[in-house]
């Protein structure tokens, strides 16, 4: 049986699942002997060994002592795998420096196989998505050494999606076969749908006919503008109803227009919800509001809702993307019908319309949540994933 280490200095939190549910699937990987060394910064329930620390508005005291762990788990992590000398390496999100220790002789046998677990990239994220730092500074130009170094030592590095594999080879101008498409894990779900009707609560029974619900953390590629702007255009309607859920970088937007306009239709929750609410406000809706932003980043990734809506068997509105677009041309491939409804990214005018219609057509807002977990069982279910990272392990070509 093969030897497989999974290491990080990490999270685990259900706001961003992959890691916790990713390294609970590796143990149970069929042909692998799976061990885990982690230091944790917040500990949800792990027999792993733990250092907790805040992440939130800590004192300088605070953010110091979370540093010195943060250093003192690499250099911990390092000496492991040099003692433990396994066949694989698993490293979690965010890994790069690990990864770059790692790489140095002698750290890891000759012959360990490294797999780093990159989701997406930190300097996509900073510097070309976000825009925290212009790409001239110099801390930009060292996370992109950094990361390029991490992503060129390991054995293969795991992305999210084809396209987020083909943009950061060309990113980091590395070979395309070292990023590789892995879908990201979550917890398993229940069905809200059930016999062609919805699972809702009392309070969804009493209310608005129809309602639209975003959940998100309101990055820019989410597109949180275009739902407003969509909602702005339908506040004439009385029986639509836009919920949000979250909070973020673009919240600005919807509290401007909550404090400057009368927006009945619009409720928030706003702040960060623990898994069972969000799942209950979902199953109290009739349509799930994906991505609307016009930007690259929006054309490469499937958010983590929308996994959540697939597995949950919601309707799902989202823009057309590269992404989608190529999972749209599979399902016609196999001859299954598309689990997305899709409108132009950026066009609240096309959102707007889309969803009166879907408003008038109940019969294909079932239908359309019937093929959502059906698409979700076929390809992104744990069944796949393990599937998936078993033909990774056993690529012949993987070697480092």
């Amino acid at each position: 049986m093969k030897s497989l280490l999974a290491l990080g200095v990490t999270q685990l939190s259900d706001a961003y699942p992959n890691i916790k549910y990713k390294l609970e699937l590796l143990a149970r990987l069929k042909g692998f002997d799976c061990s885990e060394q982690l230091c944790i910064l917040n500990n949800e329930g792990t027999d792993s060994t733990s250092f907790s620390a805040s992440t939130g508005h800590a004192g300088i005291c605070t953010k110091l002592l979370l540093g010195l762990k943060i250093l003192f788990g690499h250099v911990w992590l390092s000496i492991h795998c040099t003692l433990r000398r396994p066949d694989y390496i698993y490293v979690t999100y965010p890994g790069i420096l690990l990864t770059c220790i790692l790489a140095v002789p002698g750290i890891r046998k000759r012959q360990s196989k490294l797999y780093l677990d990159a989701f997406i990239s930190l300097y996509d994220t900073v510097v070309n998505d976000r825009k925290l730092l212009p790409q001239r500074h110099p801390l930009a130009r060292l996370l992109f050494r950094v990361e390029k170094r991490a992503f060129a030592s390991a054995t293969r590095v795991l992305v999210d999606t084809e396209e987020n594999a083909l943009f950061y080879s060309q990113l980091f101008q590395l070979p395309k076969h070292q990023f590789v498409p892995l879908a990201l894990s979550i917890p398993e779900l229940p069905i809200t749908k059930q016999h062609g009707s919805h699972a809702v609560t009392d309070e969804k029974a009493e209310g608005p006919s129809f309602r639209c619900i975003f959940v998100g953390t309101f990055v820019p590629l989410q597109g949180v503008q275009v739902i407003i702007d969509a909602a702005k255009q339908l506040q004439s309607i009385p029986n639509i109803e836009f919920v949000f859920i979250g909070d973020g970088q673009d919240a600005l937007h919807l509290e401007t227009h909550l404090q400057n306009e009368t927006a009945k239709n619009i409720i928030w929750h706003r702040g960060h919800f623990v898994t069972e609410f969000v799942i209950r406000e979902i199953a109290a809706a009739d349509i799930c509001l994906g991505i609307f932003a016009v930007s690259d980043k929006t054309q490469r990734v499937l958010p983590y809702k929308l996994y959540y809506y697939l597995a949950l068997g919601m309707p799902i509105l989202t823009a057309h993307t590269a992404t989608i677009d190529r999972l749209l041309a599979r399902c016609k491939q196999r001859h299954e019908s598309p689990p997305f409804i899709t409108t132009p990214a950026g066009n609240a005018n096309a959102l707007a319309e889309q969803i009166v219609a879907l408003a008038n057509d109940q019969q294909r807002v079932t239908m359309q949540g019937i093929i959502a977990r059906q698409f979700f069982e076929h390809q992104l279910s744990t069944t796949v994933i393990q599937q998936q990272l078993l033909a990774i392990f056993d690529d012949k070509s993987s070697v480092h």
